[in-house]
């Protein structure tokens, strides 16, 4: 074999592996490659305004500049646009055909996390920023979910309200404690009056942080001063849920801004026989716990499960073949 070949095809592999890492370092970073992919995306992306195509690809100067030369802003993008630009790693599909543009401009700039975007859609047109979708979330909605702080910061200096609840129940705070982004949740909840604190789909945030196990955003809600003994329909509360996890740092958190026990039972047991059961693990964690749940103050609790729960139970109960 002469050497003018094996060079030749030692060059040929050497190419082929620097294509595949280049493809490989491509795809590991999907939100600095072109957005779309595929014959049909490429056909939706061609078809688009020159606006909508820039905030596609995230080209945020000439986004403003289409925009502050008087591009119309009243234009709507499909869902699909939205959930690329938020989570382009997961495979979309529709079964009702091609979905209809119903989504309002400012929130495909809200998800491509482009404030400066966001601001000059304020200044020509303020209203377009309040717009909702077809589930009633507004903009302030998609920062929350896909975690832009900076969008939410320009979409709550315009007024949007953190506790505009959509057709689903759902709020820009909730889809922020639900999706763990604290620093989302530290804008939201400054911009929402403490007389507002006490009311369930505030106070309800603390104990989901704790349920979700996400310290940091627990540590914004209870520093803002939102009450830490909220009760949840099934009995659980936050302290409960931090000792059911034996987190002795989320315990300690929750006692110093004010947490109680008292002796109402979620599945079954009351927070100190929570405690005891850790017990059983023989970590120092454990033994903190329980003396931490032993000498917090107690408090005499007046509640009880709400008939559909309890409801739901019995039925739950039925279907495992247990007594009620």
């Amino acid at each position: 074999m002469n050497r003018p070949y094996i060079a030749a095809k030692t060059l040929l592999l050497a190419l082929l592996l620097v294509a595949a890492v280049a493809s490989r370092a491509e795809e590991s970073n999907p939100a600095e490659r072109w957005p779309w992919y595929g014959e049909w995306e490429q056909a939706r992306f061609s078809a688009f305004s020159p606006l909508v195509q820039s905030l596609l690809k995230r080209d945020e100067a000439e986004a403003i500049r289409l925009i502050e030369d008087g591009a119309k802003l009243n234009e709507l993008v499909s869902e699909h646009e939205i959930r690329r630009m938020t989570e382009p790693r997961v495979k979309i599909a529709y079964f009702d055909g091609e979905p209809k543009a119903e989504y309002p401009l400012v929130m495909l700039a809200t998800v491509a996390d482009l404030p400066d975007v966001v601001t000059a859609i304020g200044e020509r047109m303020p209203a377009a920023l309040a717009a909702n979708d077809p589930k009633g979330s507004n903009a302030l909605t998609w920062a929350a979910l896909a975690g832009r702080a900076e969008v939410a910061r320009v979409l709550l200096e315009h007024g949007l309200d953190p506790l505009q609840v959509d057709n689903e129940n759902y709020t820009p705070l909730s889809v922020a404690v639900h999706r763990k982004k604290a620093d989302v949740v530290r804008l939201l909840i400054a911009a929402i009056l403490p007389e507002r604190y006490g009311q369930v789909k505030v106070a309800e945030r603390v104990w989901v942080a704790s349920y979700l196990s996400d310290t940091d955003t627990l540590r914004v809600l209870l520093e803002a001063g939102v009450p830490p003994n909220y009760i949840a329909p099934q009995g659980n509360t936050a302290l409960i849920s931090a000792v059911l996890d034996a987190s002795l740092e989320r315990v300690q958190l929750l006692l110093d801004h004010g947490a109680t026990v008292d002796g109402h039972r979620y599945r079954g047991r009351s927070i100190f026989e929570l405690a005891e059961v850790n017990l059983s693990r023989g970590t120092e964690d454990a033994k903190d716990i329980h003396r931490l749940i032993q000498a917090a103050p107690h408090t005499v609790s007046d509640w009880e499960k709400p008939v559909d729960v309890q409801q739901m139970e019995t039925f739950l109960k039925m279907i495992e073949g247990k007594k009620p």
